[in-house]
């Protein structure tokens, strides 16, 4: 019997200056995929990952990894054995399964982002926003504090469920010391400012939300080739509006991303394969379920490459 998996894609965050470069030589495939979205971008991606001023910037981080992504699940599938049973990805990570799901084409996947990146980076100005970690409080306890110091015209919220003891909370800047205050005060072992240059996964996000829904009205999807547990909704979708739809909602709404790997291991799932830039998902698997296997795909190939 075929062993099954799924395969996970990360978000913001996972970049890394010079990704992939070490792998390059061994696997042109990777050179291909950045002259791909390079001519869809109008732009050399691949200088952009050499460029850590450029990389850092939302509009361009999002094709980088999901062009990255994208490289080593091109890689990868070919040479497995493991029969793929679904996908998921990290906020923008769902657009890498997406693509690598043929639910888009790639080029067609780093326009989108490139524009979601844009809109992201237009809807705040710099400086209002602040992403944080959060690390040993409950869910319920860092949904308190965030209620506890909001105001009516400013608030900070749950972004990223990433891990038992380990929530991202998202929104104003100006709340920043107040919540710090609190959630040292609740027990939290440490809260961490993030170089994020957007608030993800919050209300400040309604703003490249309502524009985003345009650009995505543009794009010919099909339904994946894959089943895609999504973000928004926690749901496999069954039609293209709704994939759509979650796509939208995606911008705002907080990554429920203990639920989505608890979803897949309580159905059965023991096999899961990390196809991007970093090892990100697989230390929040180690945290979320120590006996669930995960294999990082670009920690994979270069164990080949050393051999």
């Amino acid at each position: 019997m075929t062993k099954q998996c799924v395969v996970l894609f990360p978000g913001q965050g996972s970049q890394k200056i010079g990704m992939l470069s070490e792998l390059e030589a061994e696997y042109p495939l990777i050179q291909e995929v950045w002259n791909e979205a390079s001519s869809a971008l109008g732009y050399d991606l691949r200088a952009v990952i050499q460029d850590p001023q450029k990389l850092n910037q939302t509009q361009y981080t999002q094709p980088a990894i999901l062009a990255a992504s994208v490289a080593l699940f091109r890689i990868w599938a070919p040479m497995t054995d493991l029969e793929i049973v679904g996908m998921a990805g990290h906020s923008l990570g769902e657009y890498s399964a997406l693509v690598c799901a043929d639910a888009m084409t790639l080029a067609q996947g780093v326009k989108l982002v490139a524009r979601r990146g844009e809109l992201m980076q237009a809807a705040v100005p710099e400086g209002i926003g602040a992403m944080l970690a959060v690390l040993g409080l409950e869910d319920e306890q860092i949904a308190g504090v965030c209620h506890g110091i909001s105001t009516p015209t400013q608030s900070l919220t749950p972004a990223n469920f990433n891990a038992p003891g380990q929530v991202v909370v998202a929104g104003h800047q100006a709340l920043v010391p107040a919540f710090i205050e609190a959630a040292t005060r609740a027990g939290a072992r440490k809260v961490l400012p993030l170089s994020m240059s957007v608030p993800s996964h919050c209300a400040l996000m309604k703003p490249a939300q309502d524009r985003f829904g345009e650009a995505l009205s543009q794009v010919p999807f099909k339904m994946p080739h894959y089943a895609i547990l999504q973000n928004a909704a926690l749901e496999v979708p069954k039609n293209l509006n709704t994939l759509v739809s979650n796509l939208t909602r995606q911008l705002c709404e907080p990554v429920p991303w203990v639920k989505m790997m608890s979803r897949f291991i309580t159905d059965g799932v023991e096999d899961f394969i990390e196809c991007g830039p970093g090892q990100v998902l697989s230390g929040l698997m180690k945290r979320i379920d120590r006996s669930a296997q995960i294999t990082p795909v670009e920690k994979l190939l270069m164990q080949e490459v050393e051999n």
